[in-house]
C-alpha cells in the first residue's frame, strides 16, 4: 500500500493546501495557500527564476493582523490579490498548518482525491448539477434511473458496447439506430 501511496503522490500534492496561521512557513509564490494552485501558477508566470521564492506570506501580514495591501497591489493581479483578501488571517497566532484543500471541511476524501487523479474539478464538474435528484420524494429506484440518464450512464446496447461488451448495437424494435437513451425515450 505505501509504494502505491508514492506512486500517485503527485496526484496528492494537487490536494493539499496550506491554512493559514502566521504565515511564516508558507512559500508566497510556491505553495498553495489562497487557492488550489500556487501564485506562480495563478499569475501564469514561467520563469519563477525571476521571483523571490524565500519570500514567506508572513511578510504581508501587518502587526494589527491585516494584508499589507499596498505591498500586494505592486506583485499581484486583482483577481490573485481577492483571493488573498478573502483568505482570513487569524487573530491569534497559531501555526500554518496542511489541509485538504478539495473538501470544505479540509479532510481528505478518497472521492475527491480521485476525481483529482481524473483531472476533474470536484466544484466545476457537470455530475453536481442533478444531486437535487437525490433529495426527490420519489422511489428510489427513480432516482436511480434519472440519475442514470442524466449522466448517460444508463445501460443501453450503445452504452454497453462503449464500455466493451460484444452485443448488437441496433435497438431491436427497430433495427435502425444504434440503441441509446434518447432514442429509447424519444424516438420509439
Amino acid at each position: 500500500m505505501w509504494k502505491c501511496i508514492l506512486r500517485n503522490r503527485q496526484q496528492f500534492r494537487k490536494g493539499i493546501r496550506w491554512k493559514l496561521g502566521d504565515g511564516t512557513n508558507i512559500n508566497f509564490w510556491l505553495d498553495s495557500w489562497c487557492d488550489n494552485h500556487c501564485l506562480a501558477d495563478l499569475m501564469s508566470i514561467p520563469d519563477i527564476s525571476s521571483l523571490d521564492t524565500c519570500l514567506k506570506v508572513s511578510h504581508f501580514i501587518l502587526p494589527s493582523k491585516a494584508w499589507d495591501i499596498v505591498s500586494l497591489q505592486q506583485l499581484v493581479i486583482h483577481t490573485c490579490l481577492q483571493a488573498m483578501l478573502a483568505t482570513p488571517i487569524p487573530y491569534n497566532p497559531i501555526p500554518d498548518s496542511i489541509c485538504w484543500g478539495l473538501s470544505r471541511s479540509g479532510d481528505f476524501s478518497t472521492k475527491s482525491a480521485t476525481w483529482v487523479a481524473h483531472g476533474l474539478d470536484l466544484r466545476k464538474s457537470h455530475f453536481w448539477e442533478f444531486r437535487c435528484i437525490w433529495k426527490l420524494d420519489i422511489m428510489p429506484k427513480l432516482k436511480i434511473l434519472l440519475w442514470q440518464l442524466c449522466h448517460a450512464t444508463f445501460p443501453t446496447r450503445g452504452n454497453l458496447i462503449h464500455r466493451g461488451m460484444d452485443i448488437d448495437p441496433l435497438y431491436p424494435h427497430c433495427n435502425v439506430a444504434i440503441e441509446t437513451a434518447e432514442h429509447l425515450f424519444v424516438v420509439c
